[in-house]
């Protein structure tokens, strides 16, 4: 079975090391190409949709030299370009894209660990000056990336003329425009480790870890105040804004002291669901998980764990040994399986209007991932990708129907490619291939082994 929660969007080699297919040449081709030739192609990951236009980004590798491209969807086919030109492999991750809305306009995260971004910074090329985590904004219609400020986890306003970012627990502040200055939009005790906008930008949800325990925090900014919904000792987390904005479901974890993360945690005291009703602070249980399996929370590989379809809220559980969407009603009841069957999750991405998502998994496929769309109300399915290839972390653009992903397979690495309904999938070319990549000897082997037996130098 896929362990969903151990995949990462930065680590998915998949043509190279993955659990689906292995990339390895027979004996006899393995004397006429070398590993620096198949390192050399460009590896594409954290790819991310611009919320108000048919356009996505994505972070791409090329030997060591880390850019960012954006491209744009245009009739059935897409064209892109690199928005940025960095040279050097120095080791400096580029991730957490995110686009502005109603501006020609990125951001992105230089440098630092995205899994403990409050940490010391890697050094890998032991640059004399040190590294940083650092936002950077970059126009799409050309020019120089820009340093903004030192943090992590950015989000902008639904407007484009606020931007937010976390730095050591503490929410800073900054005008979208050129030259601004961050400063600190609050003070509060723990750390602010996740937030998000109302769909009207007049308020931000955002989480307060307390150590043992954590928050959701609404913070006002008519009135510049803050208020805690529901507290109490458990974990709160995974905020989210309905689309009305007058409610928000966030998923409450119990807190278990001196727990051991590094072997399976299957079962324990059960995780929910809650709705707040804003207006009046109202909150409600919709969904308790059952005792035994699905009694742990064990999230997707996405950003996103909770998502709003109309009156529906869909999340992943593990209640029947696989970790599936289920779906319930904002009001509360009874959850509903939407993806039965001998297959994980891994990947999950909903339409802004919340009428459909799209999913991969390995379903049908046990070594490979491919996508699939959803009806979150009727529960129907329909596979969009299929074959000897690996599509995986889909997102759904600006139109609710056309879906962009990585897909990969033996003879090609991760790269960008997108899909309209009832069309074939169309792969980004510009990036292109080194003249001496050796994408004709690459051959699938049905003996994982043969990794290491095969390896060439």
């Amino acid at each position: 079975m896929l362990n969903c929660s151990l995949v990462s969007s930065r680590s998915v080699h998949v043509w190279l090391a993955g659990a689906a297919l292995v990339l390895v040449a027979s004996l006899s081709q393995a004397q006429r190409f070398s590993i620096d030739q198949v390192m050399s192609a460009p590896f594409a990951s954290s790819l991310v949709a611009a919320p108000d236009a048919q356009s996505f980004a994505w972070s791409s590798n090329r030997a060591g030299q880390r850019n960012i491209w954006v491209a744009k969807v245009e009739g059935a086919t897409f064209k892109g370009a690199a928005v940025t030109h960095f040279t050097a492999d120095d080791g400096l991750e580029l991730s957490e894209l995110t686009f502005v809305p109603r501006a020609q306009q990125l951001l992105f995260v230089r440098g630092g660990d995205v899994e403990y971004p409050d940490k010391p910074a890697p050094n890998p090329a032991e640059l004399a000056a040190g590294a940083k985590q650092e936002i950077w904004r970059v126009a799409l219609n050309g020019g120089e990336p820009e340093r903004l400020a030192e943090g992590h986890s950015p989000q902008v306003s639904p407007d484009g003329k606020l931007i937010l970012f976390l730095r050591a627990g503490v929410v800073y502040a900054i005008g979208a425009q050129k030259d601004s200055k961050a400063e600190t939009l609050f003070n509060t005790r723990g750390a602010v480790t996740a937030m998000s906008f109302s769909p009207a930008g007049d308020a931000l949800a955002f989480v307060s870890d307390r150590g043992d325990h954590s928050f959701i925090g609404l913070y006002r900014f008519a009135d510049k105040s803050i208020r805690w919904l529901d507290p109490s000792l458990s974990t709160d987390v995974e905020p989210r804004w309905s689309a009305d904005g007058h409610r928000l479901a966030y998923l409450r974890i119990p807190s278990i002291p001196d727990e051991v993360e590094i072997v399976p945690h299957r079962t324990g005291p059960p995780w929910s669901i809650r709705v707040v009703w804003l207006a009046d602070g109202q909150s409600r249980e919709v969904y308790r998980a059952p005792p035994g399996a699905g009694s742990v929370f064990h999230p997707l590989s996405s950003d996103v764990q909770l998502m709003w379809c109309g009156g529906t809220l869909v999340f992943p559980a593990e209640n029947d040994g696989w970790l599936h969407l289920y779906a319930v009603s904002s009001d509360g009841g009874s959850a509903r399986l939407l993806t039965p069957g001998a297959f994980e999750i891994e990947f999950a991405s909903a339409a802004k209007d919340g009428r459909s998502l799209v999913y991969s998994s390995n379903d049908g496929d046990t070594d490979r991932r491919h996508l699939t769309r959803l009806d979150p109300v009727s529960g129907a399915r329909h596979a969009i990708t299929q074959g000897n290839g690996i599509e995986t972390q889909p997102a759904l653009l600006a139109d609710g129907t056309t879906v962009a992903f990585m897909r990969a397979d033996a003879h090609v690495p991760a790269h960008a490619a997108v899909v309209k309904p009832e069309s074939k999938p169309v792969d980004f070319p510009a990036e292109g291939l080194p003249a001496d990549f050796p994408s004709a000897l690459l051959v699938l082997h049905h003996h994982r082994a043969a990794v290491i037996k095969n390896a060439v130098g």
